[in-house]
């Protein structure tokens, strides 16, 4: 995995990540999707009505429509999370990338467990009981172990996440202790037991990949359109300029129709002087005066109206 600086020091790269973000979808639903479609499917075809009373696995022990449907479920839905770690990965760059996701340990670490768990849950099916118990049951156990996995690094390093995932990893744990508590005192068989922990954790691992997404996901750039100055009202400070070009009578083809209805309405106002002026010219034609009429000149009568 590349760092985050060498994502924000490259550019094309970093644009490539921001497309694949926002192509990309969840996997981890159409993952149990599948493995439920499968586990139905060889629940209504299997030769064996009381499978329940054992657990899951039973359905694939048998060589037949049923067993070969429920371990090709099993591995094709591992499968399919182990590919979820991809868009994964994606969604972690690119958040690292636009500064929304700050340790790049996460995408050094989250990736690889998503595989783990993946592959754990494939090798459920790859392997069923009738070939080899012990690492059928070593499968299981690293899906759960995967599942923690997840739950720890996540926490330890996107502290964006939000709240409620934590709460949510609470409760799938509680969830788990208290199935595994239920299961050893026999209030509950194994396979109530693995509809309770497969239920918890593909419905956490599925929050996780949401969450994430939309911390990497890509913001949509608007195409930035050239300013249309026609729209632009003229500035006040100009006033006095456009009616001077209005009383110049330039041609219609000048200036835009809103600068050429600002001129016209310029030249309409009145420019007659203020009483502040009007004060101001009174004080110097008398000052004007009184210095011409100490020097024995006779003043204008124009200047003391």
């Amino acid at each position: 995995m590349s760092s985050s600086s060498d994502l924000l020091a490259s550019p094309p790269k970093a644009k490539r990540l921001s497309t694949m973000a926002g192509n990309t979808r969840p996997t981890v639903v159409w993952g149990a999707v599948i493995l439920c479609t499968g586990i139905l499917i060889a629940a209504l075809t299997t030769t064996d009505p009381i499978w329940w009373h054992l657990h899951f696995s039973r359905l694939g022990m048998f060589a037949n429509f049923s067993g070969a449907t429920f371990n090709g479920g099993v591995v094709l839905s591992g499968a399919v999370i182990a590919a979820a770690s991809v868009p994964l990965a994606v969604h972690l760059e690119t958040g690292l990338a636009a500064g929304r996701i700050r340790d790049p340990r996460s995408a050094r670490m989250l990736p690889p467990l998503l595989i783990a768990l993946g592959a754990s849950l494939s090798t459920i099916g790859i392997i069923p009981l009738t070939l080899n118990e012990f690492l059928h049951d070593r499968a299981a156990n690293g899906v759960l172990l995967s599942f923690l996995g997840l739950v720890i690094f996540s926490r330890r390093t996107l502290p964006e996440l939000p709240r409620f995932l934590t709460r949510s990893a609470i409760v799938a744990i509680v969830l788990l202790s208290v199935g595994i508590a239920l299961m050893v005192t026999g209030i509950i068989n194994l396979a109530a037991f693995e509809v309770l922990a497969f239920g918890s954790v593909l419905s956490w691992v599925h929050l996780l990949e949401r969450s994430i997404a939309r911390l990497g996901a890509a913001p949509a750039v608007a195409p930035v359109a050239e300013a249309d100055t026609a729209e632009l009202p003229a500035p006040r400070r100009h006033a006095d300029t456009i009616a001077r070009g209005a009383r110049r009578r330039l041609p219609a083809s000048v200036g835009t129709p809103r600068v050429r209805a600002a001129a016209l309405t310029a030249s309409r106002v009145d420019h007659r002087r203020t009483p502040q002026r009007w004060a101001r010219g009174r004080t110097r034609s008398y000052s004007l005066a009184r210095q011409r009429g100490r020097a024995g000149e006779m003043p204008s009568p124009l200047l003391t109206v």
